[in-house]
Parts: C-alpha cells; structure tokens; sequence
C-alpha cells in the first residue's frame, strides 16, 4: 500500500469556504494535508511562542519543518493572496529547498491576482480548480501552465528550482 503524498497548502487568510471545500476533496483523494494556516503549523509556531518572529528569516525558520516535510506544495490563489507577505515569502522559500509548486487558481481569479512569487519560483505551474484533471496533476508532480481562463499559458522562461525527489 502506497503512503499518501503529503501536501501543504499556502494560502491568504480569506476564503474559507472554498478552501475548506478543496481540502476536504484533497483528502478524499487520498492526499496527507496540512495548511500553513491552521494544523501543525500553526501549532508548532503557538507551542513554542514564537508568533512574533521579527524578520523574515525567523518568520521562515517557524514554518521550515512543515515545508520540508511536504512533498507537494499547493498555492491557493485567491484575490487577496497577492498583499500578504507570508505566502510569497513561503513560496519563495518552498523553491530555495526544491520543492514542487503548484498554484491552483480558485474561483474568479484573474492574471493579475496571480503573485510575481508563482511566476518567477513556480516548478508546477498554474492550473484552474476546475481542471478535471487536477488531482493526477498532483499525484505525478506534472507541469502544466494554464491562464485565469484554463487556457494554455507559454512556461515563464526564469530558471526554476527544480523539486527535489522524496526517497
């Protein structure tokens, strides 16, 4: 029996419902989910005090043991996720260590919402939540860009971090 990948979700702080609605789809499809907004994360962070990491590097160092653990990580793309400072950071910092990334755009988003971090650190690429087949996306790491419509969108020609294999 195969052990269930383990993904972890990078998100703005608005949306729930939908959000909630993926995370429930992802561990139906078999997927290990935690979220840098609640779970492990943030428990890691209130047990050891350190909400008030006052710079960068700290702030990185509180989620580092949830980054390195996932296999996957998946960038919920939702309207506010462009100001806010923690998932460009994460997802800047998610690359540096090789990660596969993934940004799912979820209802209404347009190009524009899309944060610079997904176009110049993104591994995975970019698909619409409604892609059918999204969850064998994620399941074999494949690299699909797509735009806000489901379209083909051309590969950013940046240099990407290539993910690194789990043994």
């Amino acid at each position: 029996m195969s052990s269930a990948k383990k993904v972890l979700l990078i998100r703005s702080s608005l949306d729930q419902e939908q959000i909630a609605t993926f995370k429930i789809l992802l561990i139906k499809e078999g997927f290990d989910v935690k979220d840098i907004r609640s779970d492990d994360c943030v428990q890691l962070i209130l047990t050891n005090d350190l909400l008030n990491a006052k710079k960068n590097e700290e702030l990185l160092s509180l989620f580092e043991p949830c980054i390195d653990e996932a296999e996957l990580i998946v960038v919920l793309v939702d309207k506010s996720i462009k100001d806010e400072m923690l998932p460009a950071l994460l997802i800047e910092f998610a690359a540096k260590k090789g990660k596969y990334i993934l940004a799912v755009l979820l209802n209404e988003i347009q190009d524009d919402d899309i944060p610079q971090q997904i176009v110049e650190f993104g591994n995975g690429g970019i698909v619409s939540i409604d892609e059918v087949n999204l969850f064998d996306i994620l399941r074999e790491k494949e690299e699909v860009w797509q735009q806000s419509d489901a379209t083909e969108r051309e590969k950013p020609l940046a240099t990407r971090h290539k993910p690194k294999e789990c043994k």
